[in-house]
């Protein structure tokens, strides 16, 4: 492939040495009858199977990865894996794109059945979706070889899983390695920073083995937020992508400019109540001992718990976010969510209040309704502060 008339050899391992005549692409037809591919929706719309040779050379790419990614789908369907040989770049040109300059689709191999190329190295891969699956299932104790089990009975057999055991293997000495060294990098930085804001606050644990388990910091600058806009907290633990696959736990809260300020930060390994209870302590450790008036959660029930040993005096409340998910999911009309969330977020009196929320109910013929009767009863979780 070239781009700009640069060259770029991708090739399947089989050695190539004939020539081939110039495209139209290639002879400057500024890609007239070609077909852009410039994103992997335009790839997965192709049909590998159909495709013939000159076919393949009228496609022009975004980018060399783009280019890479087209001719290891076609290697995969074909049965054979490709890999990268060299580049060799050169300022002829200027057209910005990518295309096929030469293909040899002839092999010094046979070609494998297309059940089998997925276990060809090049197109085995764990997505993160899979190592998240199986980084939580070994959590609660189930061994490499039933958690490969699992993933081949869902996919259909062995064959078709995508990669292999020795596979998930690597990727849990891979795990192992990175997080040792990472999480030692981790509070190396943390304590460095001690010397420039002597009221840093970063706490740990680790389990029997050693391994890090919950990590919570917070500067100088934050506690003094906390001290004056701390009375509200909003704890949040739905950010989880990361590659520890691990939930990522934020507090945080609003200032006088109706700004989202963040108090404290903490990385745990689960989502248990004692994990919580720990990070509470360390809130009250940090913020020298003042508990807020009011905490506001999306409603897990190991928070609640936590929230209640920790804060027994303060307020729990459901976020407007969760609260509107909820009267979507269980009362599933659009108009009563519009209604309610403007009971929810307007400025009113109580008996103000009062008298719109009874009225929407009567409106939607929901007065008997499981959700709302808890709802108005606060059994479902109070409104958001």
């Amino acid at each position: 492939m070239t781009d700009d008339e640069a060259e770029a050899e991708i090739g399947d391992g089989n050695v190539h040495d004939t020539e081939s005549s110039r495209t139209e692409v290639e002879r400057g037809c500024i890609f007239a009858e070609a077909t852009a591919v410039n994103c992997l929706e335009d790839i997965s719309k192709i049909n590998f199977k159909q495709l013939s040779q000159e076919e393949v050379m009228k496609y022009h790419f975004l980018d060399l990865n783009m280019a890479f990614t087209f001719y290891n789908w076609y290697a995969s369907v074909n049965g054979f894996a490709g890999r990268k040989s060299k580049v060799m770049r050169n300022k002829k040109g200027n057209s910005g794109r990518w295309y096929i300059k030469l293909l040899h689709d002839s092999h010094n191999h046979a070609l494998l059945d297309e059940k089998f190329v997925g276990m060809l190295p090049a197109h085995r891969k764990m997505t993160d979706h899979d190592i998240w699956r199986m980084s939580n299932m070994r959590q609660v104790g189930m061994k490499t070889t039933h958690i490969f089990g699992l993933f081949a009975s869902e996919a259909g057999g062995f064959e078709k899983v995508g990669f292999r055991r020795r596979d998930m293997y690597n990727e849990q000495e891979r795990q192992r390695l990175t997080t040792s060294t990472d999480a030692k990098a981790a509070c190396q930085y943390l304590e460095s920073m001690r010397t420039s804001d002597g009221t840093m606050f970063w706490r740990h644990k680790v389990d029997s083995s050693g391994r890090l388990t919950h990590l919570f910091w917070c500067d100088g600058a934050a506690q003094r937020d906390y001290m004056i806009f701390g009375d509200v907290l909003a704890f949040d633990a739905t950010y989880k992508r990361n590659k520890y696959m691990c939930p990522l736990v934020v507090f945080s809260g609003v200032n006088h400019h109706n700004q989202s300020i963040v108090f404290c930060v903490a990385i745990v390994s689960d989502e248990t109540e004692e994990t919580y209870v720990w990070l509470l302590e360390q809130v009250l450790a940090a913020m020298g001992g003042k508990s807020p008036t009011s905490v506001i959660t999306d409603g897990d029930l190991a928070m609640r718990n936590a929230i209640r040993r920790i804060f027994p005096e303060c307020h729990h409340r459901l976020c407007a976010w969760h609260l509107i998910r909820n009267a979507c999911t269980n009362v599933g009309k659009k108009q009563f969510v519009r209604k309610f969330k403007q009971c929810m977020l307007g400025d009113y009196d109580v008996g103000e209040f009062k008298a719109k929320w009874e009225k929407m109910v009567c409106d939607f013929g929901l007065e008997d309704h499981k959700w709302v009767k808890c709802m108005k009863r606060g059994t479902c979780g109070p409104l958001t502060t």
